[in-house]
This record gives structure tokens, C-alpha cells and sequence, in this order.
């Protein structure tokens, strides 16, 4: 097994894609089983502490679905989804897209972002998944296209007027959504669509989230264009 002189500095999951790379080696070369047990013996003789950064990146293949057992004790061998993990890009693009929630993700929100997420390309996922918020008001209130961003949110959730306002609550609750939704757009949409914006994983998804609780709530409306 060949591993960088500072694999007991690398976190686990950077580690990993070393190991993947000899299980998928074994898988190309030979019978296509690998034997974990093997390679931590001799690793423990030579070193213990890089014995327990390979045991930590292996824990984190199993964790994560990318290495599955055989039958026999110690055998190992890549999964469907490890086997398309190639390159250091693949695997931080692994990572990253399993930071997303998707089971809580408004589908129409993971159509448009997840695989930008997955790229690291975190202002255009935000930027995707409010502009699917935009089109999805607009068609939900009746709006033409001359109604954009916050415009368009305060006309279609307008305390009074507004043909997606919910006139059950109280219109101090209405106008709050409606400062929500504008806002929201204003500072999400508009942001990354007219400049850079350094956003980070977690908070990329912290947004992403955000985004999804806004498009159920549109969802919630009777659609004027029905």
C-alpha cells in the first residue's frame, strides 16, 4: 500500500481515497477482493500511528457505503459508488454532496442545486435555487415577467392584495412572510446573481434549506394559474 508521507495529518476522509485506490487496484488486477485485515497487520508492525490514521480512513469507506464485505472475514472489495470515485475532485465531491440533507430538500430545490453542490460551485447552487423560488411564485400568483425579484414577492404575498397571501392569519403574519420572501430574494438571488459570493459548505446548505422551506410554503398556495 502506498501512502503519503503525511497520512497521519490527513483527516480521514482525504486518507480514504488512498486506500479506495489499492481496493479498486486489487479489483482490476487480480481475484478483486482486497484484504483489509492484511494490510493492517503489516502497517501496525511498521507503524502505529499510521496504523490507526489507514483504520480510521477504512472505518469512514464502510461508513459511507464506498467499500462492501465479502463473504470471508477481512475481504473487501469497492462498491458500485466507490468504483466511480477515481480522482481527489470525485471524492471531495462525494463529501460534499453528503453534507445535503436530501431527504429534507424540497425536490425542486435538489433538482436545481445538488449537483453544483456537489462541484463546489456553492453561489451558483444558492443562485439556482432562488431563481427556481422566483419562477415558482410567479407562475403559483398569475405574474407576468415584468414582476422580478422583490417586486415580484411583495406584489404576489402583499399583505391585502396579494393573490398568494394567506388572509386566515393575522396581517401582521402576512406582512412578516412577506418580508421573508423579499428579503430572501434580495439577499440570496440577487447577491450571487451580480457577484461572487464566498459561501462555505455548511452554510450553502444552511441556505439550501432555507430555500426548500420557501418553496413548500408556495406549494401550500391555491395556485392563481391553475
Amino acid at each position: 500500500m502506498q501512502l503519503p508521507d503525511d497520512a497521519i495529518d490527513l483527516a480521514p476522509e482525504d486518507l480514504a481515497l488512498f486506500l479506495l485506490e489499492d481496493v479498486l487496484r486489487a479489483r482490476s488486477n487480480g481475484p478483486g477482493w482486497f484484504n483489509y485485515v492484511n494490510v493492517a497487520r503489516g502497517l501496525e508492525q511498521q507503524s502505529p500511528e499510521r496504523a490507526i490514521a489507514v483504520a480510521e480512513a477504512w472505518a469512514w469507506l464502510i461508513r459511507e457505503g464506498l467499500v462492501v464485505p465479502a463473504p470471508d472475514t477481512g475481504w473487501y472489495r469497492a462498491s458500485r459508488r466507490g468504483a466511480t470515485i477515481k480522482t481527489r475532485d470525485d471524492m471531495q465531491a462525494f463529501v460534499r454532496a453528503r453534507l445535503l440533507p436530501r431527504a429534507q430538500m424540497h425536490a425542486a430545490i435538489l433538482t436545481a442545486s445538488s449537483a453544483l453542490f456537489a462541484k463546489g460551485q456553492y453561489d451558483t447552487a444558492v443562485f439556482a435555487a432562488f431563481r427556481e423560488i422566483e419562477i415558482s411564485v410567479r407562475t403559483a400568483a398569475g405574474l407576468d415577467g415584468t414582476h422580478l425579484g422583490e417586486k415580484l414577492m411583495r406584489t404576489a404575498f402583499n399583505a391585502e392584495t396579494g393573490p398568494l397571501c394567506d388572509k386566515s392569519v393575522q396581517i401582521s403574519e402576512r406582512e412578516a412572510l412577506c418580508h421573508l420572501f423579499a428579503g430572501a430574494i434580495g439577499r440570496y438571488r440577487n447577491s450571487t446573481g451580480h457577484r461572487r459570493v464566498n459561501l462555505g459548505a455548511e452554510e450553502t446548505v444552511e441556505i439550501l434549506m432555507l430555500a426548500s422551506h420557501l418553496m413548500r410554503i408556495v406549494d401550500s398556495r391555491p395556485s392563481v394559474s391553475a
